[in-house]
């Protein structure tokens, strides 16, 4: 039992390593590779689960999910070079990684790159944003298809990382109160009363 519970966590763990590192991946292979061997774990562990070893049926089927999810990318990646390599040749010059802009979309039409390639190209990057209505006439007017227009619309958007910023810490003000001597506290002034003084004699009564 603690042997399966080890292997369970090595896959979780190996598992969680490379979703984080497949999903900032712009290659198809690696996001595939990730996307596999999460259904592929799952499913392992479910079939694995009927048979009473869950840990080996998650173990086996992350394995093949993997290799297969791999497989399907890389041939992904693969046509999306041979797109660029053809875009390229009609372009003269090197693609710019990255999201799709509007002038690049004008600058394939204008070098005459086949439709199909364009719409790929769009669907395979994405576009940095959705054209507007001014940018729809400034297409129109450069000779962009209809069906490369759609898919400048109908793009997914960007992936992008949130990057979370903690904010600064309030810096504390501590304020110090010196309390010193003050001068010295004589009081209202003492005025001593003096009695008058009785004084012995004889007094003679006539």
């Amino acid at each position: 039992m603690l042997a399966k519970n080890g292997i369970s966590r090595v896959v979780v763990a190996s598992l969680m390593v490379l979703a984080v590192a497949g999903c900032r991946s712009p290659y198809h292979a690696d996001r595939g590779a990730v996307g596999g061997g999460l259904l592929g774990a799952g499913m392992g562990a479910l079939i694995g689960d009927a048979s009473g070893n869950a840990a080996a049926g998650t173990a086996i089927g992350a394995g093949v999910g993997a290799l297969t999810g791999a497989i399907i990318g890389t041939e992904m990646d693969d046509a999306e070079a041979r797109n660029r390599a053809l875009i390229e040749q009609k372009l003269g010059r090197e693609v710019a990684a990255g999201t799709v802009t509007r002038e690049e979309v004008i600058a394939m039409t204008n070098a005459g790159v086949d439709e199909p390639l364009i719409v790929n190209h769009i669907r395979a990057r994405g576009m940095v944003a959705p054209p507007d209505a001014n940018d729809l006439i400034t297409l129109k007017q450069h000779g962009v298809s209809a069906a490369v227009i759609d898919a400048m619309q109908t793009s997914r958007p960007p992936q992008t990382t949130t990057v979370v910023r903690e904010a600064a810490p309030t810096p504390v003000v501590v304020q110090e109160y010196h309390y010193g001597y003050g001068p010295p506290f004589h009081g209202p002034p003492y005025h001593r009363y003096h009695y008058p003084h009785a004084r012995a004699g004889v007094r003679v009564m006539w």
